[in-house]
């Protein structure tokens, strides 16, 4: 979802413009909007981050409930946490 969060804003961020012309831009800012607010409610106090990483690479071919998902699931460390919140304080306060 991070990854799918991030180029949807960088394509905004590029081609704003033609968004707002096909009329797209409402809808985009709204999904922008929904996964943003997902990551704002997984960042419960500072420096601390509610995330889940599989690595089990048959668990992207799964379709069906998270919770009947067997794949082993681990947490990401501190760094990648601080990498990932400057990149959304990043977009948010030059796009939102």
């Amino acid at each position: 979802m991070a990854y799918t969060t991030t180029m949807l804003a960088w394509g905004y961020l590029e081609w704003k413009d033609a968004y707002t012309a096909a009329g797209q831009n409402d809808e985009l800012e709204a999904a922008l909007r929904w996964s943003l607010d997902y990551f704002i409610k997984c960042h419960v106090a500072p420096h601390e981050l509610y995330v889940q990483v599989t690595s089990n690479s048959s668990s992207q071919h799964m379709y069906g409930l998270s919770t009947s998902n067997t794949a082993k699931s681990s947490t990401i460390s501190d760094s990648e946490i601080q990498e990932i919140h400057l990149l959304f304080m990043a977009f948010l306060n030059h796009t939102l």
